[in-house]
């Protein structure tokens, strides 16, 4: 058959003016073309496999479930976040400033402050002479410094309506309770507190020791009681249109009325009790 196609082929070639070796050159260029087209696209299906529709229906469920997948580990991430915003939001505010420690709950009924007031101080007499080394009470006149107060305070808020403080003093070498109480105010107007405070006589004593202009208080003021163990009523008003903030002070004088009256154990001049030794109480 072949011998016979080149014979057609050189009588073609004749007719046409043509060699029989140039026609031959032609065709076994034309069977490598084909033969390489046939290699191309042999490779061109194992790369892409042809798509038929037995193919495609054994995908097509294999896809949808990955897709199901993907959708459920979307959701799972979504609800992990939600989750975890959820828990953050419930974690406490914490702060670390001026105020000092403080750390308060995200609904504000929970607050916590921790403190310290340190004042040192320093004493030097002009008249200390060695002739007369003692003044009348019979303390010597050392010249010194010292630690005038070391009060660590704890305050802060319990149920959104509870105000505590605890704060003891650790000046001279000595360890007293100065205050401990617990003040409920629901109202302003009307709050009750009981413990260990200050009692409400002396203006000056009411005065926190962080604001005063000295040190010390003037002498009047040690012929008020100090700390005194008992139960008070007091109340603030504002003046009307008018608001200030709510604070953790017992004492606070805002510029219209307040008041403060209650029963206490009793104490002597700069007092400062855990204690009562008789039956009888003190009406301030």
């Amino acid at each position: 058959f072949k011998k016979r196609t080149l014979a057609i082929v050189a009588t073609a070639c004749g007719l046409a003016g043509l060699a029989p070796e140039v026609a031959i050159a032609q065709d076994t260029r034309v069977e490598a073309l084909e033969r390489r087209i046939r290699e191309l696209e042999e490779r061109l299906e194992k790369v892409v496999p042809a798509s038929t529709p037995g193919k495609d229906k054994t995908i097509e469920p294999q896809v949808q479930q990955l897709d199901q997948k993907v959708k459920i580990i979307e959701r799972k991430l979504e609800v992990e976040k939600e989750v975890s915003d959820a828990n953050w939001a419930k974690l406490p505010k914490a702060e670390l400033g001026t105020r000092g420690l403080y750390v308060e709950t995200q609904d504000g009924n929970f607050q916590m402050y921790l403190r310290a007031l340190i004042q040192a101080d320093g004493r030097f007499f002009i008249s200390d002479s060695n002739a007369n080394p003692r003044n009348t009470n019979g303390d010597p006149l050392n010249d010194q410094f010292l630690m005038r107060r070391v009060r660590p305070i704890l305050q802060g808020t319990l149920y959104k309506f509870f105000d505590y403080r605890l704060m003891p003093d650790f000046a001279g070498s000595q360890t007293r309770l100065f205050d401990a109480y617990l003040d409920i105010r629901y109202l302003r107007e009307a709050s009750l507190t009981a413990g260990k405070f200050k009692a409400p006589v002396s203006l000056e004593r009411l005065q926190s020791a962080s604001n005063l202009t000295f040190t010390e208080r003037a002498y009047p003021t040690q012929l008020a009681p100090n700390r005194d163990i008992g139960v008070m009523l007091h109340g603030e008003f504002d003046k009307p249109g008018f608001s200030s903030q709510r604070s953790f002070n017992l004492y606070n004088f805002p510029e219209f009325f307040t008041y403060q009256v209650g029963v206490f154990d009793g104490t002597g001049n700069n007092g400062n009790i855990d204690g009562d030794t008789n039956d009888s109480k003190a009406f301030e």
